[in-house]
């Protein structure tokens, strides 16, 4: 995101770029294909309210009805959900699960109706729906049988368990007594909310494909049908310019209210917004705050506000065996840095104020928010209290040349590297205005553009980095956010900043484990509270998302959806106006 609060000139100066933008090579073709042409609409089997979204009634198109999207970069690099990173936003309506996220805060039932946990928390039981008329893309039946083989084949898969965080952890069985209900069973009780956040991602799939697949022989599985039992089905797919997907008719709940989707890849948001103005496309996915004030001036777009689901963060390299330089392991030294950092002055002008900034690692607006410690604040932007801090520690510029020297007598100068992911819009601005606040308390920063498969394979990895401004989004229960600043979340590769602390570990592990919500809320803040204390990275911000869609065309009914307009919960809100 760059750096600049929108106003009526620079709206005009943007509009005017937008006339230069080049849009996509290609475009997939707008036809459906005959077997899931104008299908009749048929009404979901009725549920708990609370466990099926609210469908908008809408009349049979005479034409098939194309939502096309704009999205910058690929959707998806890949198609197989073991070893891809950014498929996320389409298996979430490729796939069924257990359970999904449906509004921002809640958890909803999709194949489970209903569940309970047993007393000692060991036992997670769950009861199904008519699974009578569910079958997969391809007409394959789905049972209860293929649910709990699904569960069991993640778990304990070892390229893919990932998925599904604590759920594998703990892993026992999974089990259907019934053409109802499958069984959960685990060898240590893990607090129900990281249950039905693993679970979230516990995509039902075929057997009959999946099962000839072990944790070595899945990485050649290319998966390019993408068999499952969502809502929508891959009907085209070019990894580099779009993905079609369309209406699964047979659908268990109903077919949705459109009867294809065309992501189109872009390589720039200026050609979005240019494509969205144009009529070119139907709606953007993720709209970057520059151009927020731009498409409130278009009449023909509606904008969607999202509650914040990404954010960065400043991350410290904390291996003592580490290649960094020797300051950064001294805790004085982070915390000048924290002093140095004006987190509103970022949210206010690199964000245009649709950002939050944030003073724990849960505090970022209502997905996160009820896990965020209150006694836990920001250090506060103070230049001279950083300025105090590195004078008392013995950090002093000797020389006269502005730059601090090391407090040890080698004379060595506070000269830190400063990466950022090179593809991330907002964060060279971001990373420009910490160096200049480093500069002014005497720690001078060689600012470095690095693509995110280099800081992931070469730099994390070799522990060769001091501070890396990372963009990031955590998952929605805090039991995966702690997880990934364990000790054992180095070994996983999770742990950016290579910290470990015993004291945080064992409150994690006690969170974890906690069955009564209020206690592990209390664990899970004095866990944020020793993370504020040793600051082994600064939390930045979380940013608001923004999504749009031409009101001319369709309405979206859903607007507090956990994911997307076009996810499995919020798609059922999308109304063509046509």
């Amino acid at each position: 995101m760059k750096s600049k609060i929108v106003n009526t000139m620079a709206s005009l100066v943007i509009l005017a770029m937008l006339l230069g933008a080049c849009g996509p090579s290609a475009v997939p073709t707008d036809e459906v294909s005959p077997s899931i042409e104008a299908p009749a609409a048929t009404a979901p089997p009725e549920v708990e309210p609370t466990k099926e979204p609210t469908k908008v009634p809408i009349a049979e198109p005479e034409e098939p009805v194309i939502l096309r999207v704009a999205y910058k970069g690929p959707i998806v690099d890949c198609l197989n959900i073991s070893y891809c990173w950014t498929g996320f936003w389409a298996w979430e309506v490729l796939y069924d699960t257990l359970v999904d996220w449906g509004p921002v805060d809640e958890v909803v039932g999709v194949l489970a109706e209903n569940w309970e946990m047993s007393e000692d928390g060991l036992t997670w039981t769950f009861h199904l729906v008519d699974m009578e008329n569910i079958t997969f893309h391809d007409g394959t039946p789905l049972t209860a049988e293929d649910v709990a083989w699904s569960i069991e084949y993640i778990a304990t898969n070892e390229a893919i368990y990932w998925l599904i965080g604590a759920v594998s952890d703990v892993f026992v069985s999974s089990v259907a007594p019934d053409d109802e209900t499958v069984i959960l069973t685990f060898s240590e009780a893990v607090a129900p909310g990281a249950i039905l956040d693993g679970l979230s991602y516990g995509y039902i799939l075929p057997r009959h494909i999946w099962e000839q697949y072990d944790s070595e022989t899945i990485y050649d599985f290319e998966n390019a049908e993408n068999i499952g039992t969502g809502p929508f089905m891959v009907s085209d797919w070019d990894p580099e310019q779009y993905l079609a997907m369309d209406a699964n008719p047979n659908y268990w709940m109903g077919k949705p209210p459109v009867d294809r989707i065309i992501i189109q890849y872009y390589n720039s948001v200026d050609a979005q917004v240019q494509a969205i103005i144009a009529g070119e496309v139907d709606a953007i996915e993720i709209v970057p705050v520059d151009f927020v004030d731009v498409l409130r001036d278009v009449p023909e777009v509606t904008l969607n506000q999202r509650a914040p689901q990404f954010e960065f963060h400043f991350v410290f390299n904390m291996d003592e065996e580490g290649l960094r330089h020797p300051a950064i392991g001294d805790l004085q030294v982070r915390r000048a840095i924290a002093h140095a950092i004006d987190k509103q002055q970022i949210v206010d002008v690199i964000f245009g104020g649709n950002a939050i900034a944030s003073d724990s690692l849960q505090d970022g607006g209502p997905r996160f928010e009820a896990w965020a410690p209150p006694d836990v604040k920001s250090y506060t932007f103070d230049l001279a209290e950083s300025n105090r801090i590195l004078d008392e520690a013995g950090y002093l510029d000797t020389d006269g040349d502005g730059t601090r020297e090391m407090n040890d007598g080698s004379g060595e100068p506070l000269l830190i590297r400063l990466y950022y992911q090179s593809e991330k819009a907002w964060a060279p601005p971001q990373a420009e205005m910490i160096a200049e606040w480093l500069e002014v308390i005497g720690i001078t920063s060689e600012v470095e553009a690095v693509e995110s498969v280099t800081l992931r394979g070469e730099i994390f990895t070799a522990k060769d980095f001091d501070m890396v401004l990372y963009y990031y989004g955590p998952m929605w229960d805090p039991d995966f956010n702690l997880l990934g600043l364990t000790c054992l979340g180095i070994d996983y590769e999770m742990n950016l900043p290579r910290y470990c602390n015993p004291d945080f570990d064992d409150l994690y592990y006690a969170q974890r484990a906690s069955l009564d919500n209020a206690t592990r809320r209390e664990l899970v803040y004095e866990a944020q509270r020793i993370l504020h204390d040793d600051v082994p990275w600064i939390q930045l911000n979380y940013i608001y998302d923004f999504e749009a869609i031409r009101n001319d065309r369709f309405k979206m009914g859903i607007t507090n959806a956990a994911w997307s307009f076009w996810s499995w919960y919020g798609v059922w809100g999308i109304e063509p106006l046509q």
